[in-house]
């Protein structure tokens, strides 16, 4: 017969999170799937937690765990925003850009040189993410090549991004920081309509 008691949340809270926070990691940050095998598994070692002989097995499950959160951080990076200057860097260094404005934003602005032109969304705020992932895929040839988002504002990057970094195997995302007019135009560089400027961006006057 089992007297044990059923473990309360906060015991499963405790059993897990302390582990994973030794590695800087938190438990609601997890995917979905991970976080149910956890939770399962550590349930399954509360209920024998107080059993003397299974205290050995209890820490070795532990690390399997931490082990098992670890794992998915091994192969997957987390979406950055860059620094203009850290653009510049990796532009310099051959990394793609990939920029997700409209027709009409290229028009007016221009893009930042070699850009690759990908809109994601349109006026409207429609987009078909299955298309734009089978012509992203023609652009970045594997999910280790690195490549920087851009947009206006770094506001439908972030959208992009997040959604390539939690739901795609791209390993190396980034983004501009305040987009092609904050972090680009507004820093005084060029772009294929606006020369390089000291002073005040053309657009600001259009």
């Amino acid at each position: 017969m089992n007297n044990h008691k059923k473990p309360t949340a906060y015991q499963l809270n405790s059993f897990l999170n302390p582990s994973l926070s030794l590695l800087g990691l938190n438990l609601r940050k997890l995917p979905i799937r991970l976080k149910a095998v956890l939770l399962h598994t550590q349930r399954q070692a509360l209920n024998f937690s107080n059993h003397p002989y299974l205290c050995k097995s209890l820490m070795t499950m532990k690390k399997l765990l931490i082990l098992f959160a670890l794992f998915p951080l091994v192969v997957k990076a987390e979406f950055t925003t860059l620094s203009t200057q850290k653009t510049q860097d990796k532009v310099k260094q051959g990394v793609l850009i990939i920029d997700v404005r409209r027709q009409d934003e290229y028009n007016k602005y221009g893009i930042i040189p070699n850009s690759h032109k990908l809109t994601f969304f349109d006026k409207s705020g429609r987009h078909n993410a299955y298309q734009w992932l089978d012509d992203l895929s023609k652009i970045v040839p594997n999910y280790d090549t690195p490549f920087i988002l851009v947009c206006a504002h770094a506001n439908r990057t972030k959208t992009v991004g997040r959604f390539l970094d939690e739901k795609t195997e791209y390993k190396n995302i980034f983004e501009l920081g305040g987009g092609i007019n904050e972090g680009w135009i507004e820093k005084g560089l060029a772009t294929t309509k606006i020369a390089i400027s000291k002073g005040k961006s053309w657009y600001k006057f259009w």
